[in-house]
């Protein structure tokens, strides 16, 4: 980990795939990661060239410019943007006479020293919640907001990298659990996936996602793509979602608030930080959940794995038992599934 005393320079390359509008939404993202980590950035350097170059991934003149301003801003680390490989990890620290890393490895590193383990929570029989969305989208403020929780919502990367559960009570006194998770993010290392998978047990287990848009991002379209990538990694894409596009206050014109609700029938403009939008939210929620009220009793036969599998990633499993040709299934589903499982509805047994 980047001891908080380090100054680092950040470099970032424009090639060939790569606009500067891109490349400066991503340093500004390095940037954060960085202030995450307790490093102060002294320095931003931008090179152009068609394509990384094998020795340096930049040019060697770069690489001299920067050990150079290595020395008169007395940084101490060199982050690049991109993943380098070992070798030109090496061949950087030859010129620079500092400490080079990547995005990757900084990301680890955060994730080494802040992540902690979690112990098992007990779910009860209760719709469960999971807010995700992209890093800084406001999802500990909008858990603040709905449970009165009093989880810290700062403006850092992976703030929440221990999951926070609260339960809510809605006005039709359903009780729900409503956990908040890690923020996504772009240019996820691949070593990463196993360990999200792990920190985000809960987006796997949930009965319905919030997926929590900061609208007032000038990219919050890319960083809604960048999240619905993760959740397919993690095998979660296609669970029951409500889009709340968080921030509203924030956004200067209304058509783009108007233009992303009509996008996604369903979802909510919201404002965790004034409460505007809340009511609209719970009773999206109370729709949404109606289904969760009710349970069914299924026959399904072995041969029905899909169908099995299904229910267990949508659905809320309360009891599971395995026969010879048939498994035995009482469970929360929802609407979508009904149709399909109505030939195998076993009732539910008599009190």
């Amino acid at each position: 980990m980047i001891p908080a005393t380090e100054r680092v320079i950040l470099v970032g390359l424009e090639h060939e795939g790569v606009s500067r509008w891109d490349l400066q939404d991503s340093l500004e993202e390095l940037r954060l990661l960085a202030d995450t980590a307790g490093a102060k950035v002294v320095d931003t350097v931008i090179q152009r060239l068609d394509k990384p170059t094998a020795p340096f991934y930049i040019g060697k003149g770069k690489a001299e410019e920067i050990a150079k301003s290595s020395k008169e801003k007395q940084a101490t680390s060199v982050i690049f943007d991109d993943e380098l490989s070992p070798a030109q990890s090496r061949n950087l620290e030859e010129i620079i006479h500092r400490k080079v890393i990547d995005r990757s490895q900084l990301i680890l590193d955060i994730f080494a020293a802040r992540a902690r383990t979690r112990e098992g929570r007990l779910r009860h029989n209760w719709p469960f919640i999971s807010l995700v969305g992209y890093t800084n989208a406001g999802k500990s403020s909008l858990l603040n907001r709905l449970t009165g929780a009093t989880v810290e919502a700062r403006d850092r990367l992976f703030e929440t990298l221990d999951p926070t559960t609260r339960q809510l009570t809605l006005p039709n006194h359903q009780k729900v659990l409503l956990t908040d998770t890690v923020g996504f993010i772009r240019k996820l290392p691949h070593t990463l996936i196993e360990s999200f998978k792990a920190t985000l047990e809960e987006v796997q287990l949930a009965n319905l996602l919030l997926h929590v848009v900061d609208l007032s991002h000038p990219r919050h379209a890319d960083q809604i793509e960048a999240v619905d990538a993760v959740l397919g990694e993690l095998d979660a894409k296609g669970k029951q979602t409500i889009m709340v596009f968080n921030k509203c206050d924030l956004v200067t014109d209304p058509e783009i608030v108007q233009a992303n609700l009509a996008r996604h029938p369903g979802s909510v403009a919201v404002s965790a930080r004034t409460g505007d939008g809340m009511p609209q939210l719970i009773q999206e929620l109370e729709i949404r959940l109606a289904a969760w009220r009710m349970q069914g009793r299924f026959e399904i036969p072995l041969t029905e794995q899909a169908l099995l599998a299904e229910i267990h990633r949508v659905g809320h499993v309360l009891d599971l038992k395995y026969g010879e040709a048939s498994a035995m299934i009482t469970a929360h589903i929802p609407p979508e599934l009904i149709g399909r499982l109505s030939k195998y509805d076993a009732g539910l047994p008599q009190k």
